[in-house]
This record gives structure tokens, sequence and C-alpha cells, in this order.
């Protein structure tokens, strides 16, 4: 196993290790724990349990005595959003220090899919993974399919807005895939069918993002590539697409953006 990464940490993290490598470094690491994820696994626990010792959770909970898996699943119980709703409220506040060291630098809001969407606190180190990922999908697709660079050759990333709003205590809301969309790579950027002003707007809907991205992608000629954290959600936007086939070609011809999709001037 890698001891870039699992030898000598001088007191970082992972996550913290991984942001510092070079791309080329990067994905050799990668692809080591690729093929070894059961020990990866084990090191990532360890790692998640070491930062978060000295946190409310972390102390009630032993952390800093949790060695192994087995040990964890004795001492740490299953549970559910609503068990935690009160110590994230918490969070949402501003308060420090209860699941993780330091205050939640984010809140990753879901789809609601099981009713109310919930927001999930986001730690320092959860950001970084975030934008470790969008690192690394970039450098394979590269790998995959250099012709992707070709001049004027575009690429659609499916995300949705990195930021929705903030909480009582001032801390952003957004999503997984928005948050690792505004960490890409600057050469991707560029390739970007969506132009980065939409990808990092705040506060934009979901039925606008989605709208948007239907009309960029099917107005933009030389795209050669599609990105998509959530499967469900390509699906999501064809059925959107053709629900809509009559205002985006209109669009499309005219250069504008329908009225019927509320956006700030």
């Amino acid at each position: 196993i890698s001891s870039d990464i699992f030898g000598t940490s001088e007191g970082k993290s992972i996550p913290e290790l991984l942001k510092n490598m070079s791309n080329e470094k990067l994905i050799d690491n990668f692809y080591i724990m690729e093929n070894s994820p059961e020990v990866t696994q084990v090191r990532v626990l360890q790692d998640i349990l070491k930062s978060a010792q000295n946190s409310e959770f972390g102390k009630k909970y032993g952390f800093a005595e949790i060695k192994t898996v087995d040990t964890f699943r004795k001492k740490v119980p299953i549970s559910d959003y609503s068990q935690l709703a009160a110590e994230i409220d918490r969070l949402k506040a501003g308060t420090g220090d209860i699941f993780f060291d330091g205050p939640a630098t984010s809140f990753i809001a879901t789809s609601g899919s099981t009713g109310v969407p919930k927001l999930l606190p986001e730690s320092k180190n959860g950001e970084l993974v975030k934008g470790l990922v969008s690192q690394i999908r970039a450098i394979l697709l590269l790998k995959l399919a250099p012709e992707v660079m070709a001049p004027g050759k575009k690429v659609l990333a499916i995300a949705n807005p990195a930021e929705y709003g903030k909480t009582d205590g001032g801390i952003s809301i957004g999503s997984a895939s928005g948050q690792a969309a505004k960490d890409m790579p600057i050469e991707m950027l560029k390739k970007m069918v969506l132009p980065p002003e939409m990808m990092m707007a705040k506060e934009l809907s979901n039925e606008a993002t989605d709208y948007l991205t239907i009309r960029y992608a099917l107005e933009e000629k030389n795209l050669v590539g599609v990105v998509c954290s959530n499967i469900a959600h390509f699906n999501i936007l064809l059925k959107k697409m053709n629900a809509a086939a009559a205002d985006l070609l209109v669009d499309i011809e005219t250069g504008q953006i329908s009225a019927k999709i509320s956006l700030d001037e």
C-alpha cells in the first residue's frame, strides 16, 4: 500500500495529503487504492476517527480507542437523521466540534426522495474529498478519451447548484455535485458546455438548472462527452427535454431563455 498516504502523515489527513500531490502522483495512488479496497477503507476509517476524536461525537463513543472495524461496529450505533437532528441544528447555527473538528464548512442538501430534503453537514476534509473526486475524474477522462481536449470540443458536466442558500448561521447550502464542479481544474472548466457562471451560480433552482443544462447541451454542436455523478439525474434531464422540446427549440433559434424559467437578471 502506498506509503505516500498511509505512511508518515506528519499530522495531515489523507485528503490533505492527496490534495498536495501532482496529478501524476494522485492518479498513481488512486490506482493503488483501487486495487486494495479493504486496506484502503480501514485506513480511511482510522483517518476519519482520528480527525474527529476530539469532537463531541468522538468523545462520546471513544474514537481515540477504536483501532479496528469490529470495535467501531460495537461502539458506534447505527443512527438515522431524526436521532441527530438536534446536533445538526446546532451545526447550522455555527457551533463546531460536534461530529468532527471545527464547524461545518457547508451543508449538502439531499434530493428529498424520502420526503423533505435533509441537510447533511460537511467537514473541511469532506469538501477536500469532493474536490479530489472532481480532479481525479477529470484526469481519468483525459487519459481514457484524450480527444476531448481537441480544439473546440466540449464536455457536459451535469451538476446541481453549488449553493442554494445559507443556514441561519450563514453557512452555505448546496449539492454534492455542485461542490465537486466548483473545484474542477481550470483546463476542464474551459472545456465545459455550461458557462462557469451558471455552474457557480448561487440560489439557482433545480428546475432552472435542469432547463439551462438541456438548453446549452442541445445547442452545442461539438459535444463529445458527458460527466454525471448520478445517472438517474441524466434520465430526468432526458424526460424534461422531451417535455419542453418546443420551448427549447425556440430558445436556441432566438438565442434567448424562456420566460417560463425564473432567473435573476
